[in-house]
């Protein structure tokens, strides 16, 4: 009888645990994590930075791209927010973690998972600005998430000149 109230009792402590730790995870804290903000102390290489970022960001959020994007964006965009200051190690960071945001939802959106096109095309301007303010070529930022390069490369190109086309259309309608 003794032995039955002590499983039951570590039983409950067990679910209460396990229930105050869902609690206090969040999107971005899937297994061990470093804030995001801390990814690469020490390193100062552009091309290691970038894909350290890429990889943390692919470790904590890619998984939530199954069902639809919305919690996808919502991990990256936690994992965003723990990267704090304007220094250009900080945008780096960013800028490998939008980047890999754009591929894994772009990837996404071939196979037709809704929400991902949005996501990809949320995700694309914003690492082309960080790109470009920081000066990195295509091919850097492009080997910071294992694939394909050339074909990305075209394959952002080809989304920038789309949505490009459609605020064209979108401001020749508004002005009719």
């Amino acid at each position: 009888m003794m032995l039955k109230k002590m499983m039951i009792g570590l039983g409950m402590l067990c679910l209460l645990s396990s229930q105050a730790f869902a609690h206090t995870t969040s999107k971005a804290a899937t297994g061990p994590t470093i804030s995001a903000g801390k990814l690469g102390e020490g390193v100062t290489d552009t091309n290691e930075l970038l894909k350290i970022s890429a990889d943390d960001a692919q470790r904590r959020c890619y998984e939530y791209l199954h069902d639809d994007a919305t919690e996808y964006t919502d991990c990256l965009n936690a994992v965003l927010a723990e990267v704090k200051g304007k220094s250009k190690r900080m945008q780096i960071l960013r800028l490998g973690i939008v980047y890999f945001a754009w591929v894994g939802a772009n990837n996404s959106a071939r196979l037709s998972l809704p929400g991902a096109e949005a996501a990809a095309q949320f995700y694309l301007p914003k690492f082309r600005k960080l790109q470009s303010q920081l000066k990195i070529s295509d091919q850097d930022l492009c080997l910071s998430v294992a694939g394909e390069c050339n074909a990305r490369v075209a394959s952002y190109m080809q989304m920038e000149k789309e949505l490009q086309d459609a605020r064209l259309k979108k401001s020749k309608a508004v002005k009719q």
